[in-house]
């Protein structure tokens, strides 16, 4: 079978995380990695995933297995995460958005994704013309933390 994309990727991680010799890694990406294939092996390994979400992203309150020997899953409470901002009301945070405070507006919730076993915490913050959806699988970070880190990612990437 022919390697894909992450076949090549997730080694790349799994090895730096071995170099640092760290118990933590956060790895920061753009919304393409915002996939169960990337998603699953890494945060296996301990490693956490802060990641965009695409503004068409559902997610679902409860995930429920069947002890049946298929071992079915079955979703139930579905949200259009970009929609979250409509149905709850947002919190109002300040954070730190290249070198400046900058006020957000933000709904955060915990949620399954499809296919990813863990709860995940996305947050959906107003932007200018749509949401913005971020995901973490730290779940203790909070919303002005995940916002603040993904938005480091651009600087990241030129340093």
């Amino acid at each position: 079978m022919p390697a894909n994309f992450w076949d090549g990727v997730i080694p790349l991680v799994l090895d730096l995380k071995q170099q640092l010799g760290s118990s933590l890694l956060r790895v920061v990406a753009d919304a393409y990695f915002c996939k169960v294939p990337f998603l699953a092996p890494l945060v296996a390994q301990g490693i956490q995933v802060i990641t965009r979400m695409r503004k068409d992203a559902v997610a679902w309150d409860e995930r429920i297995e069947s002890a049946t020997p298929k071992k079915t899953v079955k979703m139930k409470g579905e949200w259009k995460l970009a929609r979250l901002l409509e149905h709850f009301t947002p919190q109002k945070l300040s954070v730190n958005i290249y070198g400046k405070l900058v006020q957000v507006e933000a709904v955060e919730r915990f949620v399954f994704i499809r296919g990813f076993q863990p709860k995940v915490k996305v947050v959906v913050a107003k932007g200018k013309k749509e949401p913005i959806i971020f995901l973490s699988t730290d779940l203790t970070l909070t919303a002005a933390q995940i916002i603040e880190i993904y938005g480091a990612r651009f600087s990241i990437e030129l340093a």
